[in-house]
């Protein structure tokens, strides 16, 4: 009798924890679906406390992202995620997000009207130079423009991002980062081999200058 009771019990405990973990998978599948069904403009909320909804900032070292090329985004995107570029504020934010999530979210913001920012005239040529010229003396620094074109909007084609409209602030640091080595996700180390030949004077210059250049927009 004893010996029946028990298998009892263990047969109700057994169907209880069936029971639950269908109950947790249900719930699980519900929320991905949720996730699934909405917007790239609802995805893109998770972005928009520090990007904002239109992609621009008003926090001076977080980026402009509105405008910015798409394949570009999904780069830093998957790789903020995935840890492969180090910004650990950032991916508590995107860890959870799909390779179809990021698409979405980074077509979202591509989309958007970019940013208009003002050149500094301090140290202006020094930034001219660096930008239009670069400095081919032992250092063999290539001017700026070559890649990210010199109305400032980048390359898709190559990956070069977009500068033009960027917070000054928030490009002195990722310059000093790539200077550093801080930063080191560039393709082929290409950044990092500039940056390092870069002065703090140059890096100043250069940043102040760029934020106010005016690329092409074709979403007016």
């Amino acid at each position: 009798m004893i010996t029946r009771i028990v298998k009892i019990i263990c047969l109700l405990g057994i169907f209880g924890i069936a029971v639950a973990k269908t109950s947790s998978t249900a719930s699980k599948s519900t929320k991905q679906d949720s996730v699934h069904s909405q917007t790239p403009k609802e995805k893109a909320q998770v972005c928009a406390a520090c990007h904002n909804q239109t992609g621009i900032s008003t926090t001076p070292l977080w980026p402009n992202i509105a405008g910015q090329h798409k394949k570009y985004l999904v780069k830093q995107i998957t790789e903020i995620r995935d840890n492969t570029r180090q910004v650990p504020e950032m991916h508590a934010f995107v860890k959870s997000l799909s390779d179809k999530d990021i698409s979405e979210i980074a077509e979202y913001f591509s989309s958007q009207k970019p940013a208009v920012g003002v050149s500094s005239m301090e140290n202006l040529n020094i930034a001219k130079s660096m930008f239009f010229s670069g400095s081919m003396d032992k250092r063999k620094i290539p001017a700026c423009g070559t890649c990210h074109n010199f109305t400032g909007e980048g390359l898709q084609l190559t990956n070069f991002p977009s500068l033009a409209g960027q917070h000054p602030e928030y490009l002195k640091k990722q310059l000093s980062d790539f200077r550093s080595g801080e930063r080191k996700n560039d393709e082929s180390a290409v950044m990092r081999s500039i940056a390092k030949y870069l002065t703090d004077e140059e890096i100043n210059a250069l940043a102040d200058y760029i934020s106010g250049i005016q690329k092409i927009d074709s979403k007016k």
